[in-house]
């Protein structure tokens, strides 16, 4: 469903194309992702992505850790240590840490711009 999803999008012009943190780690969707432009990694604190995704309504793959924030915690880093070397195939690396988003979108602003120049 996502590739069906990434490769209709990227045959439109002027969009930003945020993808979940599986997406990039299908061989099939990076070529597509890669078409569309510029790929940001933005990397985030896994303290602050398990916080956020606690807000959420859930993702199925978090499902086995239930609302616990340690075992999110546990599930999100064991879930990075199998991506890491996914996400780095990116373009540009945001170490965007526990920044705000409003401030994490100005860092990705900034990497952008200078890769243009």
């Amino acid at each position: 469903m996502e590739f069906r999803a990434i490769r209709g999008l990227v045959r439109r012009n002027g969009q930003v194309i945020a993808v979940g943190g599986g997406a990039p780690v299908y061989s099939r969707n990076r070529p597509w992702l890669k078409k569309a432009g510029a790929v940001v990694y933005i990397r985030v604190a896994p303290r602050v992505l398990a916080a956020r995704l606690l807000k959420g309504r859930g993702r199925p793959l978090l499902a086995p850790a239930g609302r616990d924030p340690r075992a999110v915690g546990a599930l999100i880093m064991a879930l990075l240590r199998k991506r890491e070397k996914h996400y780095r195939r990116a373009d540009i690396t945001v170490n965007a840490g526990d920044a705000a988003p409003g401030r994490a979108v100005a860092m990705i602003l900034r990497a952008l711009h200078a890769r243009r120049s």
